[in-house]
Order: C-alpha cells, then structure tokens, then sequence
C-alpha cells in the first residue's frame, strides 16, 4: 500500500509539475493577431498590371478579391483584402491600372494617380 501511495504522489507531481509548465509556455507565447498572416502575403506579392476582376469570392468566405494581369509575365494573380482596415479596395476599379512592391504595403493607382496605404491591425 506505501508503494502504491508513493507512486500516486510521483504521478500527481510529474502532472503538477507539467501543468506549471505547460502554462508558462502559454503566457510567454502570444500569438499573432488576427490579420497578421493577411499582412505578410500582402507584403511578399510584387505585381504592376491591370485589375480585370473585382469581386466577392463567395467560394472563399466572402472575402473581397482582385484579379491582375501581370503586364510583364501576363499571367493572372488573385489578391485577396482580408483583414484590411483602410478601406482601399473600394477606391479601386476595374480597368485600374496599380503596381506594388515586394516589401510594401503601398499600392499605386496609377489610373486614379493615387497612392493607397494599406492598413492592418496587427502587432508587430
């Protein structure tokens, strides 16, 4: 029965013990907000072509899309504003003609002459 009973306490410690530390892990960890994942791919794409699409993607969460055709490679790219909080995509048409940069947040209308700075509300 000691035996037994001396088990029992290893057991309840090691789950004690693995408690505290699973815990501290979660409060030192803070996850990104909501929107940050959206911020990155909006800084990896780099484009200059003209928006052939403005749409709802209803097979995508509803979720406010541009189609642009590359005028260098020609080929089509789908841009999604998911968590944007500047409210750029509605300034911008079809037929609208923008370029942005890699690394940037910043697309330029060139058929409006405006530039649109693109906000998220993510830490960083």
């Amino acid at each position: 029965m000691a035996i037994v009973m001396k088990k029992i306490r290893i057991i309840v410690g090691l789950f004690i013990i693995s408690l505290l530390i699973i815990t501290s892990c979660h409060w030192s960890f803070k996850p990104k907000k909501l929107g940050c994942f959206e911020k990155e791919n909006m800084l990896h794409l780099d484009f200059y072509g003209q928006v052939i699409r403005k749409f709802k993607d209803y097979e995508n969460h509803n979720y406010n899309a541009l189609v642009v055709e590359d005028f260098n490679s020609r080929k089509s790219t789908k841009i999604f504003f998911i968590n944007e909080k500047s409210g750029s995509y509605n300034l911008i048409n079809t037929e609208d003609t923008l370029k942005k940069n890699s690394n940037s947040l910043i697309i330029i209308n060139i058929s409006q002459k405006k530039e649109l700075k693109l906000f998220y509300d993510c830490e960083e």
